[in-house]
């Protein structure tokens, strides 16, 4: 699905191939809306690190060095399951969240580069994968980016997150993007820690 949205977002297609598109998407659509409709709360509370704060009642280590992070499976930007998904992949380097990704035609906004929201999207998921690292919970409650470059489409991007201080609840979380080793984007974060038990509440 991934592909397919990239080709038809970047190739101009002849109509009667369109038409065939369109009657193939409306008769999957159509298939799979029949289907049981996805349950996220229930997915969370059986997998990952808030169903095992579940099973367990304790909120889980944070993840060992250069493991993979599954941030959540059903977002666009990193989530397996979504099939909008710019594909990005997450892992964990000494003290750090990293990420990965190759952008393509779906998400381009100037020429040849990616979109700023696309990109800002992609900061807040790697530092929001910094959790993980840090073992905590926590929502975003500001985030400032700062755009120094446009970020090319189709070639790999790396990004990278850390903790540079707390106050009480407010976890400060810095990121930056580059492509080739040019740093394209710096941003700063305030995540405010959550009680797990309130989550699981909800």
């Amino acid at each position: 699905m991934r592909r397919l949205g990239d080709a038809l977002a970047g190739h101009v297609a002849p109509d009667e191939l369109l038409a065939r598109a369109i009657a193939l998407a409306e008769e999957l659509a159509a298939a799979v809306e029949a289907a049981p409709q996805r349950d996220k709360r229930a997915e969370m509370a059986s997998r990952g690190r808030m169903g095992e704060y579940l099973r367990t009642g304790t909120w889980p280590p944070p993840v060992p060095d250069g493991a993979v992070i599954e941030f959540d499976r059903g977002s666009f930007v990193g989530g397996e399951l979504n099939p909008f998904t710019m594909g990005a992949t997450f892992w964990r380097q000494a003290e750090e969240a990293h990420c990965r990704v190759v952008v393509g035609a779906a998400y381009e906004g100037p020429p040849e580069r990616v979109h700023g929201g696309a990109v800002a999207a992609l900061v807040d998921e790697t530092m929001g994968s910094l959790l993980s690292v840090l073992g905590k919970v926590a929502f975003t409650g500001r985030l400032d980016v700062r755009y120094l470059e446009a970020a090319p489409l189709g070639v790999e991007l790396r990004f990278r997150s850390w903790l540079v201080g707390r106050v009480g609840r407010r976890l400060n979380i810095a990121c930056e993007g580059s492509a080739d080793g040019v740093v394209f984007t710096r941003a700063e974060a305030v995540f405010v820690e959550q009680d797990p038990a309130r989550l699981a509440a909800m």
